[in-house]
């Protein structure tokens, strides 16, 4: 799970952090907020190995995720936004693309099942989960607004033919 930074800004004079999910923008200035904002469009958390920044504007709330040294996105940047408005909710999804090291790293894992090199939504051979190629505590979820990497509970391993996270798999070795 990521980290949640929460900043608001109102006309770029007052800036306030939190890490806390909910608190209260409308007694900061609500001449110049929209009411509705705070209940339409709440920040979205991080996907794994990332942190997000979000700002509320009068009738917006813009979410920036920023991966993590060593770890980018498939297009080789490291930073994405998701926007909400106040009106028509978030416009490009509520979740952000998953953050994969950016380096060249070892395989330390023998699959002995299938493994798709799975880099975004259009590598997902369907819907569902699927073995990561390069580690046995890793998989990947594949749906219809993007392909994501999910780790295994501490000291389980994928196993791609019982479709979850057991204490030993059958279908990849570390």
């Amino acid at each position: 799970m990521g980290i949640l930074l929460v900043t608001l800004t109102v006309f770029g004079g007052f800036v306030l952090s939190t890490d806390a999910l909910l608190f209260s923008v409308l007694a900061l200035n609500p001449a110049h907020l929209d009411p509705f904002l705070a209940t339409m469009c709440i920040p979205v958390e991080s996907a794994p190995n990332a942190k997000v920044k979000c700002t509320y504007k009068p009738t917006q709330l813009i979410c920036t995720q920023t991966c993590n040294d060593g770890y980018g996105l498939d297009d080789g940047s490291r930073t994405s936004s998701l926007t909400c408005d106040t009106y028509g909710g978030w416009k490009n999804g509520m979740e952000f693309q998953m953050c994969r090291g950016s380096s060249v790293v070892p395989s330390t894992s023998t699959q002995t099942g299938n493994c798709h090199h799975i880099h975004s939504v259009k590598d997902c051979p369907s819907d569902g989960d699927f073995a990561d190629c390069h580690r046995c505590d890793h998989f990947i979820s594949c749906a219809p607004d993007g392909a994501f990497l999910r780790r295994c509970p501490p000291t389980t391993f994928w196993d791609d033919i019982a479709k979850q996270c057991l204490l030993q798999s059958s279908t990849c070795s570390q």
